[in-house]
């Protein structure tokens, strides 16, 4: 359980997405800072902690069966809990885990929590939805809207512009294999190679990355040439093509990179479509 510990600092410490490692008998093993505050704590003093203790007494078999359950599919569904602040008041949340293992043995789980304070509990498969909550990063509607008005202004001033995409492949299969939350850290390690990849190299550029499907990213490069789009889009792909050590065992994701020029002739909708389509066929840097 503590190899995936050091994987899960680099993933999970700036996720907006409240998220910690537990052991199967319920005790925190790491967790981030999102994650301490819906507990009403600090991350410092969640280390070791049992989590049973944070929850109201009348929940905690709730959460015993969310963190005992090994099977991947079962454990995608949220379950309603409470939990008790340190000055005693109470905050309900949504608890989801997936499990994680080693041998094929279950060894502990990731715990995400959502605020369940001010609506109803979500269904359980935000991985479908066109903004991945765990990233933070704009949507698809977002990434289009930017489209538009980038290219308006690259037509005003001579410049153009160019889309990226980058896809995982078979991201359904890797949720299927080792659950949801497994997946989001997926999503959340390639959000961050793919942000971190475009501000390296694409320099003097400006631009805008989103999460425009499950396990899709794109972004439109401002004030750029196709050239230096094409070397960002290489570059990309080696940086996503590297092992995610979650567990360990490294879990390699096939990805697929498609790069295009936009004009303001070019409806941003249509041209995203294509460019998504085109990744399922080509899992490999594709150009056009």
């Amino acid at each position: 359980m503590t190899a995936a510990v050091p994987e899960f600092r680099a993933i999970f410490r700036d996720a907006p997405t409240a998220l910690a490692v537990c052991t199967r008998g319920e005790v925190i093993v790491e967790a981030n800072s999102a994650f301490a505050q819906l507990l009403g704590r600090t991350v410092g003093d969640l280390a070791d902690t049992e989590l049973p203790a944070c929850v109201h007494p009348g929940d905690r078999q709730i959460l015993h069966g969310v963190c005992a359950n090994t099977d991947i599919a079962a454990a995608g569904a949220e379950r309603r809990v409470r939990i008790v602040h340190p000055d005693g008041s109470e905050h309900p949340v949504t608890v989801t885990a997936s499990i994680t293992t080693e041998a094929g043995v279950a060894v502990g789980c990731i715990l995400r929590l959502d605020d369940a304070s001010t609506g109803p509990v979500r269904e359980a498969a935000p991985t479908s939805s066109p903004n991945h909550p765990a990233t933070g990063l704009p949507d698809r509607r977002t990434f289009l809207d930017r489209c538009r008005r980038t290219t308006g202004e690259g037509n005003l001033i001579g410049t153009q512009t160019a889309v990226t995409v980058v896809a995982v492949q078979d991201f359904t299969t890797i949720e299927t294999r080792f659950g949801r939350l497994v997946a989001e850290a997926v999503a959340i390690e390639m959000a961050r190679r793919v942000t971190g990849t475009f501000h390296r190299v694409a320099s003097g550029d400006t631009g805008t990355t989103a999460c425009v499907a499950a396990g899709t990213f794109a972004v439109v490069s401002e004030n750029t040439t196709l050239a230096k789009a094409v070397l960002v889009a290489e570059r990309l792909r080696r940086e996503t093509a590297r092992p995610i050590h979650l567990t360990r065992r490294p879990l390699q994701c096939a990805t697929s990179v498609v790069v295009s020029t936009i004009t303001d002739n070019d409806d941003p909708a249509t041209l995203l479509a294509a460019m998504i389509r085109d990744t399922l066929d080509h899992p490999s840097t594709s150009l056009q």
